[in-house]
């Protein structure tokens, strides 16, 4: 089911890392896109828009600007929009008691924002199940912008300083480092499992296991990974399980 967002950011680089994640959360997202409320109000009232995503600043030029809440207002005004989910997200702390009292507002994030968190409130919002009730995507950044990867399409990551290579169905990606003990927390512990020091498979994607020479090879990509030794009973018996 085809379901409209209305963006109100004028910052462009936060809008299209905004799009980026509403892009990787459903398919059947549409989104439109404004960078002030004369734009948005015309969206609104030519599309029936099932969630708003609100900055609450739209023109910097104005001192004091809340042209964000301004639009909320009116919009609230509207029949069709009494109770339609607003997610304000904005660096002020100030109109939060508001947003949530007189315009029922459905979350308020500040910035900087967790994307995660983010991400699972706006699933919320709409009413999106998670898979399984796990996260559908982890969130990567890199030279500022957002890398939503799907779980489930990863098929290892190898953990090595200064960078992190993760290997997914549609090519290899390339991060900042993150400890191997903060991105497992990230993933589904059903599927992923270390098979020596510096790497994590996903087991879905294990095509064959050279017990003999301490290798996997893996579907998709083609890869063979080193088998540690500490760690072949434990895969062996989360395979042998699953």
């Amino acid at each position: 089911m085809k379901r409209n967002i209305l963006l109100v950011e004028d910052n462009e680089k936060s809008r299209k890392m905004l799009v980026a994640l509403l892009n990787a959360i459903d398919d059947d997202l549409v989104i439109f896109e404004a960078d002030h409320v004369d734009i948005a109000y015309k969206y609104a009232m030519q599309y029936t828009i099932s969630l708003f995503i609100l900055d609450v600043i739209l023109d910097t030029s104005v001192r004091d600007d809340a042209s964000g809440i301004d639009f909320a207002e009116h919009i609230r005004e509207l029949d069709r929009y009494r109770s339609t989910p607003i997610i304000f997200i904005t660096a002020l702390e100030d109109p939060k008691l508001y947003a949530y009292s007189e315009l029922h507002c459905y979350q308020y994030i500040e910035k900087p924002y967790d994307s995660e968190k983010l991400m699972s409130k706006i699933k919320e919002a709409l009413g999106i199940e998670k898979a399984n009730g796990k996260t559908r995507h982890i969130i990567f950044r890199k030279s500022g912008l957002i890398f939503p990867l799907r779980i489930d399409e990863i098929v290892y990551i190898v953990f090595r300083k200064p960078m992190i290579e993760v290997c997914s169905t549609d090519g290899t990606h390339k991060f900042a480092y993150q400890p191997l003990k903060t991105i497992l927390l990230k993933l589904d512990k059903s599927y992923f499992i270390q098979c020596n020091r510096s790497t994590i498979v996903n087991i879905n994607y294990i095509q064959n296991i050279d017990l003999t020479s301490g290798f996997l090879q893996m579907k998709h990509v083609g890869a063979s990974l080193p088998l540690g030794g500490g760690y072949k009973k434990n895969l062996m018996s989360e395979l042998i399980h699953d």
